[in-house]
């Protein structure tokens, strides 16, 4: 956790020497946490939790805010900083033991940094992760203190856990936004998505669509999890200024994805020792359903999310709820 905590603060160190003409304005916080509480299970993606601040930068000059061209002349330029925490275990966590033909046990701890351009139809978005996986992510801390709070079972099996690997990801993300005409008061939107994951920790494809119907839809491009086309709350061009327009907003959504998966380290194991691991699906499929609302600046978000078998011998399809608070500045 040390080490994750250092990388973080190195390159918040960095901001003042490669950003110091741009001005970051403070656009929105998201506070994502995600537990397979559905499946009433402690097991596989067991949870996670994520903090993010996204900034409006306005009239960008410094030449990195120009790796994302549009078609479009007219964009919208973000900047989305979270430090994330994600928890994998076996089904039976009781025992010390070695479950071979279970989810490893694992954790990852990773800042993310992403680099955002929105115009009035698409979403072009770029990010890297940073982190730890292994004893150094300090996953067995956080478990073990949530369990301790809430009064739930010790996990006995960390010690079959990942061992320590620096993880960097690259991801890209399109998303493209189209409202439908209203029927009666109600509004409704469509918003296809692609994304592509390059790292040691995964190397994969997913691609799908959000759907979302209601009254005062954001003019944004939807609410997902943290793993699935997770940019949340970047409005259209020049929609930043709007959101609030309106005191109040309520939708349903769904959401309809498919990954093919070259490399997952939480299922593959550590890429240069020798760990833990069990023979992953390589292509997985996901449907989400849930709610976003929004009262003046505070947002509340709700999503779960079933996928199919991520590994061959897992027990079935998994289910987690992300819930997600959010404040407008």
């Amino acid at each position: 956790m040390a080490r994750v905590c250092f990388i973080f603060l190195m390159l918040l160190s960095l901001y003042p020497q490669l950003f110091a003409d741009d001005e970051f304005i403070p656009y929105r916080i998201n506070f994502l946490l995600e537990n397979d509480v559905l499946n009433r299970t402690d097991e596989d993606y067991s949870s996670g939790e994520s903090l993010s601040a996204i900034f409006y930068i306005d009239t960008p000059t410094h030449y990195l805010f120009n790796l994302i061209q549009t078609d479009e002349e007219q964009a919208d330029t973000f900047v989305n900083i979270a430090i994330t925490n994600q928890i994998f275990t076996p089904s039976d966590t009781k025992t010390s033991e070695l479950i071979v033909d279970d989810h490893p046990y694992a954790g990852w701890t990773y800042l993310k940094i992403a680099l955002l351009k929105s115009t009035t139809k698409q979403l072009n978005a770029i990010s890297l992760k940073v982190g730890m996986v292994g004893p150094s992510s300090g996953s067995k801390m956080i478990q073990h203190n949530v369990h301790k709070i809430i009064g739930s079972n010790e996990v006995m099996g960390w010690n079959n856990q990942l061992h320590d690997e620096l993880g960097i990801n690259f991801q890209y993300l399109y998303k493209r936004h189209y409202m439908v005409q209203k029927i009666a008061t109600i509004e409704s939107s469509f918003t296809p998505f692609i994304e592509a994951q390059l790292g040691n920790i995964s190397t994969s494809v997913n691609t799908g669509l959000i759907i979302r119907f209601g009254w005062n839809i954001p003019k944004d491009f939807g609410f997902s999890n943290i793993d699935i086309g997770n940019e949340d709350g970047i409005p259209l061009y020049n929609e930043r200024k709007r959101v609030k327009q309106l005191p109040w907003s309520f939708n349903f959504n769904m959401t309809l994805s498919g990954s093919a998966v070259a490399r997952d380290i939480f299922l593959d194991g550590n890429t240069f020792k020798q760990s833990h691991s069990v023979e992953k699906e390589n292509f997985v499929g996901h449907f989400g359903y849930g709610f976003s609302t929004r009262y003046n600046s505070f947002v509340l978000e709700f999503l779960g999310v079933i996928s199919s078998k991520k590994f061959k011998t897992a027990h079935g399809n998994h289910a987690v709820a992300t819930t997600k608070i959010a404040w407008l500045f």
